[in-house]
């Protein structure tokens, strides 16, 4: 099975939407001169997409791996997928901490830093602010985990009760006290588990017969319900750390799982996915890992003074432009130098070589 660029396009799409709907809210509260339409708030439903295609790859890349040795490399390489990475921002973020405190903590919130360190649940926000996303993502590695112990035929029932318990849960119980069982139950694993049905069903018999009309019909059904879902408000960029609402995460999950089994089928038929959207997608990770940090700095250059320009709309759609460029750029480079020879040495270590399956290649990257 050959690899899917639309997976890897996906992924720089959704890091482009997270940073698009975080310079939208510090266009509105640090600029003299916001420019950034409203639009930008859907960049939010970026992390309901992240969400989604991990699914749907998790899925893919465990769907013939089986037993506890397995689950036990997978979950071994998915720490040292995300946790190298991860901590060179949070170790450079405590460093300015450390010698610059108000730069890190203006708004004098509580830090949790063992919990920021290790990725834990935790009632303080951590000290890379983007980072409570990874703590959901490590519990559906989790669970993915232990679904290597159950019968291939059996996962898609597995999914549908983990489903169905989320969402009565959501629906008629309260916001859990405990930060523990807060991820357990949080809304995106709905999310999370489109993906993942998704990502079954595109392995299965039935998923190998999805090519031409069935792509499109997918694909405009997946952006129907992305569409019913902003024109029912589901999308309104508000806090999601804590919960989110069911009809965002039904829509939106529902949308995009279909959208993106409509585009990788579409793919198969003979669509060619934009280069330059896939190696955004290589370096996703390290883009929605450093936007922020890039952006502050940006930001304390410009709103210092520091750099010279007349005040208006257009000193700050300059402004924008060399941010957005920098994220872009340094991500780029930052991949290219610390991410992908951390992924290399993974895969290339004999601890981490999953047995070889058509799925596992077919995910590559993950």
């Amino acid at each position: 099975m050959k690899k899917i660029h639309t997976l890897q396009a996906a992924r720089g799409l959704a890091a482009l939407m997270v940073l698009g709907f975080h310079a939208y809210g510090f266009d509105q509260k640090f600029l003299s001169h916001p420019v950034l339409p409203d639009l930008f708030t859907f960049g939010q439903t970026g992390l309901d997409l992240f969400f989604v295609v991990s699914g749907f790859v998790m899925a893919m890349t465990t769907a013939n791996r089986k037993g506890l040795t397995e689950s036990a490399s997978f979950l071994l390489h998915r720490a040292f997928r995300i946790y190298p990475t991860y901590w060179i921002y949070f170790f450079t973020l405590v460093t300015v901490q450390l010698l610059l405190p108000s730069m890190i903590n203006k708004s004098g919130r509580q830090i949790d830093l063992w919990g920021s360190f290790l990725l834990l649940p935790s009632e303080a926000l951590p000290l890379l602010v983007v980072a409570w996303s990874l703590t959901l993502e490590l519990w559906f590695y989790l669970v993915f985990a232990m679904l290597m112990l159950v019968p291939k035929k059996k996962v898609p029932w597995v999914l549908a009760a983990w489903l169905a318990s989320v969402l009565l849960f959501r629906a008629f119980g309260d916001v859990p006290a405990d930060v523990y069982q807060r991820v357990v139950v949080h809304p995106f694993g709905v999310e999370f588990i489109f993906g993942a049905l998704a990502g079954c069903l595109w392995v299965s018999p039935v998923g190998a017969g999805l090519s031409g009309a069935r792509a499109v019909g997918l694909s405009v059904s997946g952006l129907a319900l992305v569409v019913l879902a902003c024109m029912l408000g589901a999308v309104d960029g508000s806090d999601v750390i804590s919960t989110a609402s069911i009809d965002r995460v039904v829509l939106i999950g529902a949308g995009y799982s279909l959208l993106l089994l409509g585009m990788a089928a579409a793919e198969r038929a003979g669509l060619r996915v934009w280069k330059p959207l896939v190696a955004l997608g290589d370096c996703s990770y390290t883009l929605y890992l450093s936007h922020m940090v890039v952006m502050a700095v940006w930001a304390a250059a410009w709103l210092s003074g520091r750099i010279a320009v007349p005040a208006g709309p257009g000193s700050s759609a300059v402004f924008w432009g060399l941010t957005f460029s920098s994220c872009v750029v340094y991500a780029l480079i930052a991949y290219g130098l610390t991410e992908r020879p951390l992924l290399a040495f993974v895969r290339s270590s004999r601890s981490f070589k999953p047995r070889p399956t058509s799925a596992s290649a077919s995910a590559s990257p993950t």
